[in-house]
């Protein structure tokens, strides 16, 4: 029998397809078996680094041949990415607090000392293997069993021109791949898979407790507390007390833009309020209201007890427990230089500055990685970094020149933002100050306060003022003011009254000038020492109509003396120690016309020897009573 030609073909082409099939099946058996890569899972995670306080993860059920693909990535702040695998189970801050007091012993090399205390407690660790500052590190498993993965940060040098280090803080990506390179490459997504859970050993939600005391009044009824950032999954409790039962004022929480989150309940013995955050970092406003219970004979005491993370109720706290939750306050380092003072305006009471302004703060939530912009300085326009502090819901030390007449005309101004968080903001600019305290009384003897009032338009739990220490030249070389000169300058920091009963910073430059006094004495003084002068040798002439002709004169170069200086004088609503002897001296000057006259018609009735007992007086007590007058208004004027 002939079989039909096409069955051995068929049987090749079966052969060959269950060998190919087979050749498959051991590959991915066997090899993989081979190379201990029983398993491929990848695991994607975020988290919060604060200040080298880093975070411990559990590897469970890995088994020797096994692979480590992790890789972390900065995502914001000054982040720089530390990844470890632990030699033993050990709590997260023991590191870092092992690293700072390394870092504080100064004189050493930094960069060695650290790599000493990382070998001591990893087995393997990592900083810059991946872009940039990122950290990437492959480790493979020697033994099964659990282990423990660190993830935290580096140090950096807080400032660029002085040594100080400082670990760095901010959230980061975390990708972890078991037995597959992906976290290298990142050339596959995350599937979900769970290789990693935060070791619950060493992480926990920390409890702290603050205790304050608080008064209200009539005339103090509200005060505000800024609290400290909220992590997600942290709950913040508070309760108010009284301390004799007196009526209780509301409480509510809000966020800083100032919307209600949650308002307290009473039990009549005390107001509660509890709040947990379910999303991201937030920052929270603390208000107590006492307008509710007003009037208030006198002052009630209230006792305040804030949790973050503790037991409910908290009635029998008596002591405060962790870290502060009401914030510190800011300090804003300012420095004012004035370059010139310009167009002093007596009559107004108004003069113009140039002047140079510094403000620098400290912002953690501004900080960066210099990896994003291959610097360690950011430069920017004051826009930039009031659209930076909206997109991060922060605020800002906004400030007023208090007695600034119209608008300021800046010159130029630019921020600087290095990558610690530090902000230096820095201003050039011309404009009018109003001068209230201008006292022109003494003048031209007089001295006048230059003042220039800056507040900070934030209340004081938030933001206050602190003068850089040694600014650099506070006056200029050239004021270019001839008409002054500076007799001492100084600078003031005070709290005054501000919205709802709360208060602000003031920062207040003083400047204390006299005046030149060559003008007045040469173009004022003298001429008027002449003209009273002349009144008064007018009485050895003796020949009394010639005597009148002479006074009369003398008064009417008076009055023109008077017209000639008026544009010099300031016209005010009071008499100044100037306008006070020009009027002693004119009613001098007059009196003289008068005595002439009188000794005139003396001649003329024959009574020249009282005439001229008239000019014996006058010419010996003339000068002494003018002399007095003038004497006598200095003083009871400078007293």
């Amino acid at each position: 029998m002939i079989k039909p030609p096409g069955q051995p073909i068929q049987k090749i082409a079966i052969v060959v397809v269950v060998t190919i099939v087979l050749l498959s099946l051991s590959n991915s058996l066997l090899v993989p078996f081979a190379l201990g890569m029983t398993d491929e899972k990848v695991q994607e995670l975020r988290g919060h680094i604060h200040d080298g306080i880093g975070i411990v993860y559990s590897v469970k059920n890995l088994h020797k041949g096994d692979t480590l693909f992790v890789s972390m990535n900065q995502i914001d702040g000054n982040l720089d990415p530390l990844l470890g695998i632990l030699k033993e189970q050990t709590d997260r801050s023991i590191l870092r607090n092992e690293a700072m007091s390394v870092l504080n012993q100064g004189r050493i090399n930094l960069i060695e000392a650290f790599d000493r205390v990382a070998d001591n407690h990893f087995a393997a660790w990592d900083d810059d293997s991946g872009d940039g500052y990122n950290a990437m590190l492959e480790y493979q498993v020697p033994a099964d069993g659990t282990y423990f993965l660190f993830a935290g940060s580096m140090f950096t040098n807080q400032y660029i021109y002085t040594l100080d280090p400082h670990f760095t803080s901010g959230s980061f990506d975390l990708l972890i791949g078991l037995n597959t390179p992906v976290a290298m490459t990142e050339q596959k997504p995350a599937q979900g898979d769970e290789i990693a859970t935060i070791d619950s050993t060493y992480y926990k939600l920390l409890p702290h407790i603050q205790l304050l005391e608080l008064g209200l009044s009539d005339g103090n009824n509200f005060t505000f507390y800024y609290l400290r950032k909220l992590q997600p999954g942290e709950t913040f409790s508070a309760r108010l007390e009284s301390d004799n039962g007196q009526p209780l004022p509301a409480m509510f929480l809000s966020d800083t833009a100032g919307k209600p989150l949650l308002f307290a309940e009473s039990d009549g013995r005390a107001v509660t309020l509890s709040y947990k955050n379910e999303g991201a970092d937030a920052d929270l406003l603390l208000s107590i209201d006492g307008s509710g219970i007003m009037p208030m004979v006198e002052e009630q005491k209230y006792r305040l007890i804030l949790g973050i993370n503790t037991a409910s109720g908290m009635k029998d706290v008596t002591e405060d427990q962790g870290e502060p939750i009401v914030r510190t306050t800011s300090h804003v380092d300012i420095g004012l230089s004035i370059d010139q003072i310009v167009n002093v305006d007596q009559q107004n009471e108004t003069f113009s500055v140039v002047a140079s302004l510094q403000l620098i703060w400290q912002e953690p939530e501004l900080a960066f990685s210099p990896v994003t912009c291959n610097c360690s300085v950011k430069k920017m326009q004051l826009s930039d970094l009031v659209s930076l502090a909206a997109e991060k819901k922060l605020i800002l030390p906004e400030i007023t020149i208090f007695n600034q007449q119209g608008k300021r005309w800046s010159q130029n101004d630019i921020v600087f933002l290095d990558s610690s968080g530090k902000v230096a903001y820095k201003e050039r600019f011309t404009t009018t100050l109003q001068a209230p305290d201008f006292d022109f009384q003494n003048y031209p003897f007089d001295r006048q306060l230059f003042k220039v009032r800056i507040d900070l338009n934030v209340p004081i739990e938030i933001f206050s003022f602190k003068e850089i220490e040694n600014p650099t030249q506070p006056l200029g070389e050239e004021l270019g003011e001839e008409e002054w000169t500076v007799t001492k300058h100084f600078s003031t920091i005070e709290e005054i009254p501000f919205d709802n009963n709360l208060k602000k910073s003031r920062f207040t430059r003083t400047i204390e000038v006299r005046r030149h006094l060559n003008f007045y004495i040469f173009r004022i003084f003298l001429p008027l020492f002449l003209i009273i002068s002349i009144s008064w040798v007018i009485f050895f002439l003796k020949d009394y109509g010639r005597q009148l002709e002479v006074a009369s004169g003398n008064l009417l170069v008076f009055v023109a003396f008077n017209f000639a200086i008026s544009d010099d004088l300031p016209r005010l609503g009071y008499l100044t120690l100037l306008d006070r002897i020009i009027n002693t001296s004119f009613g001098c000057s007059a009196l003289v016309v008068l005595i002439s006259v009188f000794q005139k018609r003396l001649e003329a009735k024959g009574q020249m020897e009282l005439a001229h007992r008239i000019d014996t007086a006058v010419l010996t007590f003339y000068p002494l009573v003018y002399l007095s007058m003038i004497v006598i208004e200095y003083f009871l004027l400078t007293r």
